[in-house]
C-alpha cells in the first residue's frame, strides 16, 4: 500500500515538473476525481482491458440502434458539460483568466 502511495506521489511530482517546465506556470490538471482504491483500480483496468471503453465509444458513434438515439448522445454531452462546469468552478479567478488567455481549457 505504501509503495503505491509513493508511486502516485512521484508521478504527480513528475507531471507537475513537466507542466511547469513546458508552460512556465502551473496549469490545472483536468481530472477532479481520482480512483484511489487499489482493488477498484484493478477491476476498472480489467474492464478497460476487456474493451468496455471501445463499447461505450461505439454506443456514441456506431451504427447500433442505441447509438442512433439522440437522447443518448444528449445525455453524454450534458454529462461532459456538467463535469467541465464543475471543474471550471473549482478554479480561482486567476487560473480562469490564465486559461482564457491561452485557450487551453
Amino acid at each position: 500500500m505504501i509503495t503505491i502511495i509513493i508511486l502516485i506521489i512521484i508521478t504527480i511530482i513528475i507531471i507537475l515538473i513537466l507542466i511547469i517546465t513546458i508552460l512556465g506556470k502551473l496549469m490545472p490538471f483536468p481530472t477532479i476525481y481520482w480512483l484511489c482504491d487499489p482493488g477498484l483500480q484493478i477491476r476498472i483496468a480489467g474492464l478497460e482491458d476487456d474493451g468496455w471503453i471501445h463499447r461505450f465509444q461505439q454506443r456514441l458513434t456506431g451504427s447500433s440502434e442505441e447509438a442512433m438515439q439522440p437522447s443518448y448522445r444528449l445525455q453524454m454531452k450534458g454529462a461532459h458539460e456538467a463535469y467541465a462546469a464543475e471543474r471550471w468552478s473549482l478554479l480561482s479567478a486567476e487560473d480562469q483568466h490564465f486559461l482564457d488567455d491561452y485557450h487551453s481549457w
